[in-house]
């Protein structure tokens, strides 16, 4: 009786071809593309989450066709959804105009299109001198549905920043074969290899990636075989292989603590990092003046962007310090490292004049209207700087990584485009492009430069982050399109011959680079290009005790390097990887992608003493790869996850975040940390309302505004999660076994469902009856009484309340696996606890009611898959199979088998039924015979009962009601 979800989902992505960042249509050139040389600083956060911004549907108010009821718009298409169909309006380099018209075959003429998650930004058209013909205050949607297209099936229009994307979803009993599509306006219509659509228009190509169809259930997404299939010309159907709604659930990790950070302005945590205590350090940027402080350095807030650092407890639950930091302009935080003690080391850049300085190796600001770097240095309380300093020249810098040695050097690694960099004992003294990648190490003080290089080429070069081993060699990357980027016993000796597409033109592609100085910094003990065909950028670096590089980041490239990989080939639009250098630098341990079929970002890594490697970042893909995942994508959502040592397994992967603002999931990780109990520590930034919190210093979000240009959308703010991985039952984690009503008492002799995490490493189903008291190495005690279990998986346990509870309040729940004893759990008692079963196993929708004497559902015809069903007659007689009913005469020990016969165990108090609200006459209630737990009320269908496919059917036992079901009459 596994709980699960059994709606089937067919998820299609619509025409996405890839031109950079934001394009939808991409277009056969009409002339060779001229391949430029273009200065690529990155883009500050809020560019690129603007570029990640999803279709709005607009609701037609006069701005477009009569006929239209809604329309969403992007560069080089826009979508009009009418009663009858979706009008793609596409248009061409040459600008002309194509339509392109989608409609669905056979389909309920009735139907019409609705918005779905009302945005709170609107549109205005103040076109023209006539203010008739104005329209202000347009409603603008997240997602547009068409309900009930086919029976039991409604589509959902809905989109990203690279794609129109559509879901059916096929609600139980219903078929995925009614699904046609028509492509009017197409010249032809063709599956390549890979089992994608193309779809030709005025003799351009369109692409529409096979779809993806899954079930979720519970929180996880089982994928489902399915494709394409041409039935005509101008026609195409889904082909979905069989699919399965009993399988069980295993969730792990488990959410020790996750909380919000940050208050009515934009807030972003961008690294962390955790003492030898287990207390967590977070840095970042906010814009918040209320943001959460704690005996704070500084209490007061510019005008501009500040730091922020904060210091939580090991739980999660307090905030041991929090300050802001900064001067009189904007002060941004990438990076931070803490020593075992506590002592915190962050890094960024200012533009500020003012910033706060203390011991420093550069007391001013160099350069005019340009940012410098910065490091500073905080003591175990955070109430005073042991050191802060400016590192920068003329031109722009910023610092991205910083890492401390066991001496307390720091190391901070960045990118200038300044023509004067302060340099000592450099390894490369002159620049030698328009930005270069720099790496500076400061003495324990923070008064003396020990040594300060750049490292560059032609091009443009950026270190992203840095780490330190034992004898102070540093390690770093980042990326460049230099063609000469220094290097030294190479993996990979030049640059990828790509060419990538920026601001309307082509250039060099990005490649990852690596690079190991030596303790004196002034001597490389190997750098080398990492990369392929299309972008690569190195994001995170961390080093193992045996001198093994590992780094984190992002591809666009189909053939980047892979060894012993998780996943040798490309996914989709912008992939994680993950790579492991020898510790010469001249060979892969491995290198994988970390992909799904959209955008996948590997930002931050961390690797134990194990060499198992930790990863965090974010992800749209719905195939990304997860191992115990305790949620489903919600759109657009952060993901953690741990790499066996030899990096070709997983041992979990998970997604992390909510549903977003307006429906569009919208959760990064940026940073990743780990102790040496083997727990994971995630943080970044959210737009999430239900971002999944648990024992949180800051449980709810701060519902905020923030505009980006002219757009409104909502404010982020920092999110901080420690993930562990342990046996434990979920506080209120058991339920009645047929409603899953949560926060209710259970009754004795009843069938229940525990849920928690690891709680066994097996899945095993009790073979006979009497049911065991131990099931795989597991037992579960009740106020210490041994309860018949049905089922043990881990993450769940079906069983049934032993009878000897009767009469009692509470119980503690103790479950014991193998030598493992779980943390215990109080449920509350009942005599009577009634629920319902149901066909999809959730305690909703159709029922588990037979007509009586059969094996006939009472439900609408050929609507249960494998079983026989019609509706039910008025007057006829039918069973309804529930739990939780209370005493019953006759009564069988815990564990053993109702009786049948003359000897029936009957309830001692009669239920109420009703069906459709009319109150039924009940012959019969009691165990059914045979089973263990389980009830049945035998009923007649009143002569009154109102007819259809979906009547209500409610029990109640001594005033306690049970969960609402349905059942068809005619």
């Amino acid at each position: 009786m596994s709980r699960s979800r059994r709606l089937l989902f067919i998820r299609c992505a619509g025409f996405a071809l890839l031109l950079g960042a934001g394009a939808i249509l991409r277009w056969p050139a009409l002339a060779p593309p001229q391949i430029v040389a273009a200065h690529r600083w990155p883009q500050d956060q809020p560019s690129r989450r603007l570029a990640r911004l999803p279709l709005v549907f607009e609701e037609n108010r006069g701005q477009t066709d009569p006929a239209v009821r809604f329309l969403a718009r992007r560069p080089g298409y826009a979508c009009y959804f009418t009663a009858s169909e979706v009008v793609l309006s596409l248009r061409q380099p040459e600008r002309t105009t194509d339509l392109l018209r989608v409609k669905l075959a056979g389909a309920n003429p009735h139907t019409a299109p609705e918005g779905m998650e009302a945005l709170p930004g609107t549109v205005n058209y103040l076109l023209g001198n006539d203010p008739a013909q104005w329209r202000s205050g347009v409603a603008t949607y997240a997602k547009v549905q068409y309900r009930n297209v086919y029976p039991g099936i409604d589509v959902v229009f809905y989109g990203n920043p690279q794609e129109l994307e559509f879901d059916f979803l096929v609600a139980p009993g219903a078929s995925p074969d009614n699904i046609q599509l028509d492509f009017a306006g197409a010249d032809s219509l063709r599956l390549d290899a890979s089992g994608d659509l193309i779809v030709t228009v005025s003799g351009h190509p369109l692409r529409m990636r096979r779809p993806s169809v899954y079930q979720e259930r519970d929180r996880r997404r089982q994928p489902i075989s399915g494709r394409f299939a041409q039935r005509s010309p101008q026609r195409v159907a889904f082909e979905v292989a069989s699919y399965d709604p009993t399988l069980p659930l295993v969730i792990d990790p488990v959410l020790s603590y996750a909380t919000y950070l940050g208050r009515s302005g934009w807030d972003e945590i961008r690294a962390i990092g955790v003492d030898a205590a287990g207390n967590v350090y977070a840095t970042g940027f906010t814009t918040s003046t209320d943001f959460p402080l704690q005996t704070p350095l500084r209490s007061a807030k510019s005008a501009f962007e500040d730091i922020f650092i904060s210091k939580l407890s090991a739980d999660g639950s307090q905030l041991l310090y929090s300050t802001y930091l900064g001067g009189n302009d904007t002060d941004f935080a990438n990076a931070l490292a803490v020593s075992p003690a506590g002592v915190v080391t962050v890094a960024g850049y200012t533009y500020s004049t003012n910033f706060p300085v203390a011991s420093p190796f550069q007391a001013n600001k160099a350069g005019t209207a340009t940012r410098d770097g910065f490091v500073a240095r905080l003591n175990e309380s955070g109430t005073a700087l042991l050191y802060s300093t400016y590192l920068g020249g003329s031109g722009d810098e910023i610092i991205y990584g910083v890492a401390v040695d066991g001496a307390g050097n720091a190391y901070a690694a960045g990118a200038t485009a300044s023509a004067v960099f302060p340099l000592v004992n450099a390894f490369q003294s002159l620049a030698a492009g328009p930005t270069d990648g720099f790496l500076a190490k400061l003495s324990p003080g923070g008064n003396t430069l020990v040594y300060s290089t750049l490292l560059g080429g032609n091009g443009d070069d950026f270190l992203r982050a840095v780490a330190v081993d034992a004898a102070g060699s540093a390690y770093v990357t980042g990326y460049t399109d230099s063609s000469n980027f220094p290097v030294a016993n190479p993996l990979q000796s030049s640059r990828a011959d790509g060419v990538c597409p920026f601001q309307g033109v082509l250039v060099p592609c990005y490649d990852a680079v690596v690079t190991k100085f030596s303790p004196s910094g002034s001597q490389l003990v190997y750098s080398t290009y990492f990369g392929g065909n299309r972008d690569d950028l190195g994001n995170s670096i961390a080093v193992d005790g045996q001198g093994s590089a590992y780094i984190a980041g992002e591809t666009e490239s189909t053939n980047l390097p892979t060894a012993n990989p998780l996943r040798a080939a490309a996914g989709g639009l912008s992939d994680g990887f993950v790579a492991k250098l020898s510790p010469n630098g001249g060979a892969l341990a491995y290198s994988t992608y970390l992909a799904g079929q959209v955008n996948d970002f590997a930002n931050a890594i961390a690797v134990n003493a194990s060499g198992e490697a930790y990863v965090a970042g974010a992800t749209e893909s719905s195939d990304f790869p997860t191992l115990n995942s305790f949620q489903p994508l919600k759109g657009f959502n952060a993901f953690v996850l741990k790499m066996n040592a030899g990096g070709n397994a997983l041992a979990f992967s998970t997604l992390l975040g909510g549903s977003g603002f307006g429906g569009i999931g919208g959760d990064e990780a940026y940073s990743v940390a780990a102790d040496a109990g083997g727990s994971v520590y995630a943080a970044g930034t959210t737009v999430s309302s239900d971002f999944p919190t648990r024992n949180a210093f800051q449980g709810s979000f701060t519902p905020t505004a923030c505009q980006i240009g002219n757009l409104i959308i909502a404010c982020p703010e920092g999110f901080l999660a420690k993930l562990t991985v342990q046996s434990e039952l979920f506080p209120g984690g058991v339920v009645n076994g047929a409603s899953f009503a949560p926060n209710a008492a259970v009754a004795p002799g009843s069938i229940a469902s525990a849920f928690g995490s690891d709680l066994v490493s097996a899945i095993a189903v009790a073979q006979q009856i009497p049911l065991p008291t131990l099931l795989a190495s597991l037992s579960v005690r009740m106020n210490g009484i041994l309860a018949p279990l049905y089922f043990v998986a881990g993450s769940q346990i079906n069983l049934q309340i032993p009878w000897e509870l009767a009469g009692q309040a509470q119980a503690t729940v103790q479950v014991q696996s193998g030598g493992t004893v779980i943390p215990p759990i109080t449920v509350n008692l009942a005599s009577t606890a009634p629920g319902i079963f149901s066909v999809n196993a959730q305690g909703t929708g159709q029922g588990a009611i037979l007509i009586s004497n059969s094996a006939v559902f009472a439900a609408p015809a050929g609507s249960i898959p494998g079983a026989a069903s019609r509706p039910a007659n008025r007057g006829e007689f039918v069973t309804i199979y529930c739990t939780g009913l209370g005493p019953v005469s006759n009564q069988p020990p815990s564990g053993a088998a109702a009786p049948g016969g003359p000897n029936l165990a009957a309830v001692l108090t009669t239920p109420v039924v009703t069906l459709g609200g009319v109150p039924a006459s009940v012959s019969f209630a009691g165990l059914s015979p045979g089973f263990v737990g389980l009830y049945q009320i035998d009923v007649q269908v009143p002569a009154n009962a109102p007819t259809g496919s979906a009547v209500a059917v409610a029990v109640s036992v001594g005033g306690i009601s049970s969960n609402t079901v349905q059942m068809a009459i005619q």
